[in-house]
């Protein structure tokens, strides 16, 4: 049985307001997934802006996630 969970979280937007704890946020749920729920976390964090997350990487990771390619698919897709 595969958990498989993607956990984004982004504290910098080019053309919004930026946000403060998104990235820990995002950080803490992936732990927990990891620890208590038996989760394989990707995680993608945006933490500044030379570290963007882009939509084009969202949008290939999220297809690998639910379409994972030469692996089967989980049985569990978590998209946080």
């Amino acid at each position: 049985m595969s958990r498989d969970a993607l956990v984004v979280g982004i504290n910098h937007y080019a053309n919004a307001k930026n946000l403060a704890s998104a990235v820990q946020d995002a950080r803490a749920i992936a732990g927990l997934l990891e620890q208590q729920g038996n989760f394989w976390v990707t995680r993608l964090l945006a933490t500044d802006a030379q570290h963007p997350v882009d939509r084009q990487t969202l949008n290939a990771v999220l297809k690998k996630l639910f379409n994972p390619g030469g692996r089967q698919v989980p049985d569990t897709a978590l998209f946080y």
